[in-house]
């Protein structure tokens, strides 16, 4: 029980349900995500923190970057996947999540976190 608390209480805030759907494509830099959500790098990998602990997303070091991807299906705990399908599913249509995006196209034209 302790566990689905843990992971309800980490997408009960927009931004985090926004780096969610961020990471449905691919993974991305805290970079890519400071410029998407207009948050300081402190705030952002806040939130990815609190995404990490909930069994959400996993993260890899390439040199001076930080990127995070949503967890694979064997990762998470088993209730995730079906808690990330039902945030795919209601917000498929959310003028938010499909102006990031067109946001998120236009931050991959920019490479914003390679070398």
């Amino acid at each position: 029980m302790h566990e689905l608390i843990r992971s309800i209480k980490a997408i009960s805030d927009p931004a985090r349900v926004r780096i969610l759907m961020a990471l449905e494509e691919r993974e991305r830099c805290v970079c890519e995500l400071t410029q998407l959500l207009h948050l300081a790098p402190s705030t952002v990998s806040r939130h990815l923190s609190l995404l990490s602990y909930a069994g959400f997303v996993r993260s890899r070091r390439e040199g001076r970057w930080v990127f995070f991807r949503l967890a694979s299906e064997n990762e998470m705990l088993p209730f995730l996947p079906g808690l990330l399908q039902w945030l795919r599913e209601s917000l498929s249509e959310s003028e938010e999540i499909v102006a990031d995006r067109e946001k998120l196209a236009r931050l991959d034209q920019e490479d914003l976190c390679r070398p």
